[in-house]
């Protein structure tokens, strides 16, 4: 991956992930608990959790909704 950019995407691939929407998706397939928290909370969970997120990621997670978590964590 390339260096980290003021927005949380990454400079070396164009449909990367956010670093932060990384994270909680990583920590989301390794942890069922967490998984169920952040289908049902969105972005208060990786707070909870303390997984730092942007404001833009933390909107993003909120409006992606638990089934669609489920799938991006399904595709990892």
């Amino acid at each position: 991956m390339g260096q980290r950019e003021g927005d949380g995407t990454t400079t070396s691939d164009s449909d990367a992930l956010p670093l932060g929407i990384e994270r909680v998706l990583l920590r989301a397939a390794s942890d069922r608990g967490f998984m169920q928290e952040l289908q049902a909370k969105g972005a208060s969970a990786a707070n909870a959790a303390g997984i730092e997120l942007t404001q833009a990621e933390r909107r993003i997670i909120d409006t992606m909704g638990g089934e669609r978590i489920a799938a991006m964590v399904a595709s990892l």
